[in-house]
């Protein structure tokens, strides 16, 4: 009767740890960047709907002013979710995680971009028409 295990156990059993665990990472890996890429669909959701807010109290051609005091408000508790050290609104660029607030002639275009720098992830749009 022996006791213990030999070598070649031990090793089949260190194989078999080592492929469940390259087979596992990926999809926990992936996990962080979805979780971030929600956090700009949610931030974008979250600007829209305080643009629609803003502008049925405001006066037309007032919405510059609007964009940059809601940008400027929004910044104080959120946080780019790929750069904390970046604001998660902005008015110009393509940073990944930020939400881009852009004044058009005719509407306001949100842009959300994700992972990838330059690659938008969610876009909205509010028209101005009906003034």
């Amino acid at each position: 009767m022996r006791k213990g295990y030999t070598v070649l156990e031990l090793l089949v059993a260190m194989i078999i740890i080592g492929v469940l665990a390259l087979i596992s990472i990926p999809p926990i890996l992936n996990s962080t960047v979805r979780t971030k890429n929600s956090i700009v669909k949610a931030n974008a959701r979250t600007v829209e709907t305080s643009l629609y807010s803003n502008l049925l109290f405001s006066k037309a051609g007032d919405y510059s002013d609007i964009i940059e005091e809601l940008i400027q408000n929004l910044n104080e508790d959120s946080k780019n979710p790929y750069d904390t050290d970046k604001p998660a609104y902005v008015s110009t660029g393509q940073e990944r995680g930020s939400i881009v607030v852009v004044l058009g002639e005719t509407s306001i275009d949100i842009n959300g971009y994700g992972e990838v720098n330059g690659k938008k992830l969610i876009t909205k749009r509010i028209s101005l028409m009906g003034e």
